[in-house]
């Protein structure tokens, strides 16, 4: 029996710190890599849009700029 992915996430990349502090862009553009092993296109674009505000909010234009062109390669 192989484990259930979506669990499996849930304990790598908890929820938890995301609930803590929402600025960490890094952390939901991480998870959206992840959301795109498990070939959760929906949920990886939701958090590379997320990571990719917090990265404009925060001046840091390369990494949006990378974030905004992952969102394109999911479409």
């Amino acid at each position: 029996m192989q484990p259930d992915r979506t669990n499996a996430l849930d304990i790598i990349l908890t929820r938890e710190p995301i609930a803590i502090d929402t600025r960490f862009a890094e952390v939901f553009y991480h998870r959206s890599l992840a959301y795109v092993q498990m070939k959760d296109k929906q949920k990886a674009r939701q958090d590379f849009q997320k990571a990719a505000d917090l990265y404009k909010q925060q001046g840091k234009t390369k990494d949006y700029q990378n974030a905004l062109a992952k969102i394109k390669q999911l479409q």
